[in-house]
């Protein structure tokens, strides 16, 4: 049963970037763009910031090899820095 939560909050996700306009897509880019090293994120926006889904996001975060997180409660939160370490050969998206 938890797994098919997990399941359906990045399949939310998901579905929620796919919904955005491309203002509020640009948006996020430039909030995290702007951005001090030290702030952090949620998935959403650092999927849109280097266009990757976000159960790729979840996949790392069980497998390894993705940015480090926090989790504040049952939020997800990625600093800045580390996820700009963690995908350092990957452009951002402009």
């Amino acid at each position: 049963m938890e797994s098919e939560n997990k399941a359906i909050e990045r399949m939310t996700v998901d579905r929620r970037i796919k919904q955005m306009t491309d203002e509020e897509i640009l948006a996020e880019k430039a909030k995290f763009q702007n951005a001090s090293d030290d702030e952090m994120f949620r998935p959403l926006t650092i999927a849109i910031a280097f266009n990757i889904s976000a159960s790729y996001l979840q996949r790392l975060r069980c497998e390894g090899g993705g940015p480090t997180y926090q989790k504040f409660r049952r939020a997800v939160m990625y600093k800045k820095s580390s996820v700009i370490k963690a995908f350092a050969g990957r452009e951002l998206e402009h």
